[in-house]
Order: structure tokens, then C-alpha cells, then sequence
């Protein structure tokens, strides 16, 4: 059995998760790389943060999350839809890889 494989790793490179959460709460600048202001699930202010590559909620999600976790953890989609909206919408093509 052949399995496929979606780049993670590029959606995740290729996505900035303070623009892509700028699109659901008002974030202000915490630093040159951090940002943060109101939880875009809970509500809580202050206390979401996100670098380009993570994101943590302080009552919420208090794990570092990427961005296809952020749209899993805000809408409560499946993977393959969170990968789809991380990836501006488009559904990522699986590559072919090798057998485990």
C-alpha cells in the first residue's frame, strides 16, 4: 500500500500566523516577532500570543499550536479542512511517499 503525504511542513512555512489571527482578533505588537490581545475562541483578553509559526492561548490552548492547529482548535474542522485553510483555502495535493 502506497501512502500520501501532505507538506506540513510547507504549508506551515509558508503561513504567518499573526496575519492569518489578525483576521479574527485585534492583535497589538508584544514584541518584533510577538503579538497577541483577545482569544479569538474564548474571548479572554491578553491572553492570546503568536509568533509566525505558533500560536498559545493562556486559557484555552495553552500548548504551542501551528496554524493548521489554530483552524482545528478555533472552528473545530478536521485536519484535511484546517490543512485546506491554512493553505489559503486550497485543498494541498498529497505527494506520493514512500511505504512505512
Amino acid at each position: 500500500m502506497t501512502f500520501k503525504r501532505i507538506d506540513t511542513e510547507r504549508i506551515i512555512a509558508n503561513a504567518d500566523l499573526r496575519e492569518t489571527a489578525s483576521a479574527f482578533t485585534s492583535l497589538h505588537s508584544e514584541s518584533r516577532d510577538e503579538m497577541s490581545g483577545p482569544c479569538p475562541k474564548c474571548g479572554n483578553k491578553d491572553c492570546f500570543h503568536c509568533q509566525k509559526e505558533w500560536f498559545f492561548c493562556r486559557k484555552c490552548h495553552p500548548k504551542r499550536g501551528s496554524v493548521i492547529e489554530f483552524f482545528i482548535w478555533k472552528d473545530g474542522v478536521t485536519f484535511l479542512e484546517a490543512a485546506a485553510l491554512a493553505n489559503g483555502g486550497v485543498a494541498p495535493s498529497p505527494s506520493p511517499s514512500a511505504q512505512p
